[in-house]
């Protein structure tokens, strides 16, 4: 049982990571190009994506989390979902296919998408928490448990001017020994 906590380097192959005249930033370029010749919205060069080091990684903690009855919990900085475009990984669709065949895989946080936004799809909760950046104190968005005895719960609420705008009640994720 447990949690096992995964943070994933969403600039492992990104244009703004590896100079561009070595092997990775070249590659990150054709990739980048490749997604703006497509007309991909997440052709943006403050995105990036996983490369396929990293991908298998990813794909050995969750089989090792499924094994040992673990819930995994996933933080990156880029946008999974919702599907925005504009501020998603680049490869967010495979990682979320591979999030998807592991029934370890509880939930994914992230940031990078300012206005903040929650999708649940097939049971793994997307949490993109709003900025911390305040456009004029009108958005803020923090995590919090509440008083509650039981350590393990876990929730979370959005605001926006001072009016919650989702909010999102984990429960418990693991049981602890």
């Amino acid at each position: 049982g447990g949690v096992r906590f995964i943070f994933l380097n969403c600039s492992d192959v990104a244009t703004h990571s590896a100079p561009a005249d070595s092997p990775e930033g070249k590659a990150a370029k054709q990739w980048f190009d490749d997604l703006e010749e497509a007309g991909s919205p997440a052709a943006k060069e403050y995105n990036g994506g996983l490369g396929f080091a990293q991908l298998k990684w990813l794909d050995d903690q969750l089989s090792k989390a499924d094994r040992c009855g673990q819930s995994a919990i996933v933080m990156c900085h880029m946008l999974l979902l919702p599907l925005v475009g504009r501020e998603s990984l680049w490869n967010n669709m495979e990682v979320i296919h591979m999030l998807e065949a592991h029934p370890s895989a509880k939930a994914v946080f992230c940031g990078h998408r300012h206005p903040g936004s929650y999708v649940l799809r097939n049971g793994i909760h997307y949490v993109n928490f709003l900025g911390t950046i305040v456009y004029g104190h009108r958005r803020l968005g923090y995590l919090r448990r509440p008083g509650l005895r039981d350590h393990r719960h876990l929730h979370i609420l959005a605001l926006r001017q001072g009016r919650l705008t989702w909010q999102v009640d984990f429960g418990n994720l693991c049981t602890v020994n």
